[in-house]
C-alpha cells in the first residue's frame, strides 16, 4: 500500500516518470534469474547498481534459478 502511494510523479521532480510499479510479495526470491541483472544498455551507474544488487543477494545466500 505504501509503495503504491509513493509511486509515480508528484509535480516536484521532473525526472520521475509515470510507469507501472509491479510488486508481488508472494514471489519466491529464489526464482529470480541472473539475466535480470545483466547489462541493460542503460547507464554505467545503472549497470553498477544492478551488479551491486546481485552481489548483495548472493552474499545473503540467495541463488538464482539460472
Amino acid at each position: 500500500m505504501v509503495l503504491a502511494a509513493i509511486q509515480g510523479p508528484d509535480d516536484q521532480r521532473s525526472a520521475v516518470q509515470d510507469v507501472p510499479f509491479n510488486w508481488d510479495a508472494e514471489l519466491d526470491i529464489r526464482s529470480f534469474r541472473e539475466a535480470a541483472f545483466a547489462d541493460t544498455r542503460q547507464t554505467a551507474q545503472t549497470n553498477a547498481n544492478d551488479a551491486a544488487a546481485l552481489e548483495t543477494l548472493q552474499s545473503l545466500g540467495v541463488r538464482s534459478a539460472r
